[in-house]
């Protein structure tokens, strides 16, 4: 039978006495948003804590049980806090960090040890990739590019704290996390824009805190040189125009006229493998900034006058500049921003070993 839909779309889960919770979200197929996830894991909580309950059957409002999680509603919150609690223990505040409820629910007995929706015990759990979400990694992957024109408008702070906020999810070695970002706004970054930009023109010599390729060979060299290729041909510079390749390159140190910048470092004591670290933390950076609509393009170019970007932010010694990061809104209209580098097939990027 199917479950009949409440005209009363404000309450995103219904919880009756005989433990039966019906998703109620049927104008959106019961996709999940933060208020149903919630809710549902006080549904769940509330009957495993009634002990005349024994069985829990979920089910959906409407045609469907549930499409999944919400990716677009016009309700969707994403950046509502919501305060919730495990099934047996203490509520768990809003602030914590931890990861999603499961869906399913066991009813705790005296023998039983404590099971919980939420926390540790998630992490036992085996995730079950979906053709939506595969997709959506996929279309990031594919669609992301090294924007080298940006808009002069600032992007709002708070869009820039949620790349930031997914970006602090990156894994690391022993969850070390070394990376701490600078990120320059207004005034910020046209200082910095013009003191390295004058710093970069004046000193020739390159300081580097990680020493930079010693050379280009075979096929590396024939991919750095089809990218330089391709951004020339772009911007109609010929072959040989030493002058206007030297002016394309200054723009490295204009940071292709972005807003904004992220200037990335680790700790010293971690050594290539805190840089190693920071580099899945700039994939990631990368790759929420291209979620929401934004343009980056990761520079070298500032790990080039590592003493100087110490100097000007008055950086401690130990702090080793990996990368930086100009970012912004892109112009999507300009010659530069319309070529994009090719990728390797994937049978040439692995060996298997199977005996």
């Amino acid at each position: 039978m199917t479950p009949t839909a409440t005209d009363d779309s404000a309450v995103p889960v219904l919880y009756n006495p005989i433990a039966t919770i019906t998703l109620n979200r049927p104008a959106y197929a019961n996709a999940q948003n933060s208020p149903m996830t919630y809710a549902l894991d006080d549904a769940f909580y509330r009957a495993a804590a009634d002990d005349d309950v024994s069985v829990i059957i979920p089910r959906g409002a409407g045609r469907h049980f549930s499409a999944s999680h919400d990716t677009g509603s016009p309700d969707r919150t994403l950046d509502h806090a919501f305060d919730h609690a495990p099934v047996w223990g203490p509520p768990v505040p809003a602030s914590a960090s931890i990861s999603s409820p499961t869906h399913d629910c066991i009813k705790p007995t005296k023998e039983s040890a404590p099971v919980s929706l939420l926390g540790p015990k998630d992490e036992q759990l085996d995730h079950q990739a979906t053709p939506h979400t595969t997709e959506a990694l996929s279309t990031l992957l594919h669609e992301r590019w090294s924007c080298r024109e940006f808009r002069d408008e600032p992007v709002p702070r708070e869009t820039i704290e949620k790349v930031l906020d997914l970006a602090r999810l990156s894994p690391s070695w022993c969850n070390t996390q070394p990376w701490h970002v600078i990120i320059t706004d207004g005034e910020g970054t046209e200082r910095f824009r013009r003191e390295l930009s004058s710093h970069a023109g004046q000193s020739g010599e390159m300081s580097p805190d990680f020493p930079f390729p010693a050379s280009y060979t075979g096929i590396y060299q024939e991919r750095r040189r089809e990218c330089g290729t391709q951004l020339y041909e772009s911007l109609g510079i010929a072959r040989g125009d030493r002058e206007a390749s030297a002016r394309q390159a200054a723009k490295n140190f204009e940071f292709f006229g972005a807003p904004h910048t992220a200037v990335v470092t680790t700790e010293a004591e971690l050594g290539v493998y805190g840089a190693v670290n920071c580099g899945l933390y700039v994939n990631t950076f990368l790759l929420a900034a291209q979620s929401l609509g934004l343009g980056a393009i990761p520079q070298a170019a500032f790990a080039a006058h590592s003493p100087f970007i110490r100097h000007h932010f008055d950086l401690p010694d130990n702090r080793m500049v990996v990368c930086g990061i100009s970012f912004g809104w892109p112009d999507r209209q300009s010659p530069v921003n319309q070529f994009r580098t090719r990728r390797a097939q994937k049978e040439s990027t692995f060996t298997w070993v199977d005996r």
